[in-house]
């Protein structure tokens, strides 16, 4: 998905920071994140990678294997058989709270509040030297 910046020219003094990551507005902005059929599969640690916290392919509930899903008293999970037993992979929730935490605009209010008047200076001046 990936940040793109449009940078600003002499005909158009705006520029543009935007992505076509469409779930990151929901983070950005905090709310509650709604199924697109019954429930949401929110992952367990034992379905999670320890270094990033990402789900790999093979646990992910397409591509689980030895899968199955079960009522527990706090509602239905998905389960994978291993070698010694069972583990819970994903809850499945009817929705999901997701915490407001701004990895995108909050960072670079910052950088362009920290950044911008010294670059906006430097820039002017070089315009002006280069219109002599």
């Amino acid at each position: 998905f990936g940040v793109r910046v449009k940078a600003a020219t002499k005909d158009s003094l705006e520029s543009e920071v935007s992505t076509r990551a469409h779930w990151l507005a929901l983070h950005e902005t905090g709310g509650v994140k709604r199924p697109r059929g019954k429930y949401l599969a929110i992952p367990t640690a034992p379905a999670r990678r320890a270094n990033n916290q990402s789900v790999s392919r093979s646990r992910r509930r397409r591509g689980a294997r030895r899968t199955f899903v079960a009522e527990t008293r706090s509602g239905p999970a998905v389960f994978e058989r291993t070698g010694g037993g069972i583990q819970a992979l994903y809850f499945l929730e009817p929705r999901a709270r997701i915490r407001k935490r701004s990895v995108v605009v909050e960072p670079v209010k910052k950088v362009v509040d920290r950044r911008f008047g010294a670059i906006f200076d430097r820039t002017l001046d070089e315009a002006m030297e280069a219109a002599k």
